[in-house]
């Protein structure tokens, strides 16, 4: 189920953002070529939790493959 909706969030931003940066890599990127505009004391650029949850849930995934893969392979 979460690999699912992961492979589904995968594809969506594939579509919408092609081979573009991140929103992230280019706001900081606009922050650093227009500092008197833009800059840290304006706006402040930061990943937020649901990146670091999709992280997580992407090493689980790769660790629950790894796992199943040697129970497989023991049995």
């Amino acid at each position: 189920m979460v690999r699912h909706v992961m492979d589904i969030i995968i594809m969506a931003t594939a579509k919408l953002n092609g081979n573009q940066m991140s929103v992230y890599a280019i706001g900081k990127e606009l922050q650093w070529k227009f500092p008197d505009k833009y800059s840290e004391d304006h706006i402040i650029f930061m990943k937020c939790g649901l990146h670091s949850e999709m992280m997580v849930i992407n090493l689980l995934a790769r660790a629950g493959a790894r796992q199943a893969k040697f129970v497989n392979e023991h049995r």
